[in-house]
């Protein structure tokens, strides 16, 4: 879980290590294999959380005379653990 001051600033995105990029790049040069790449640059954000989350209203994006209510997520957000 992801707690406010605590342990937000340990995230990152698991990504393949570079031997892997090695490897696969021999076998499709050996294989005469065609490679593709593409980047779905939303994808984060149309993820489903499989729990629930709150956050606080951003600054400068509060609801006035509700500035103490808590957001409840209903997709990933960036730089949240839960969004991969």
């Amino acid at each position: 879980t992801q707690r406010p001051g605590v342990d937000f600033h340990d995230t990152h995105s698991p990504v393949a290590r570079f031997e892997s990029f090695r490897l696969v790049f021999s076998l499709a040069a050996k294989e005469n294999w065609l490679l593709e790449q593409i980047d779905v640059k939303s994808a984060y954000l149309n993820g489903k959380l499989d729990e629930e989350i709150f956050m606080r209203q951003p600054e400068g994006f509060q609801v006035l005379g509700k500035e103490d209510w808590l957001l409840r997520l209903l997709k990933s957000l960036y730089g949240l653990k839960q969004s991969g």
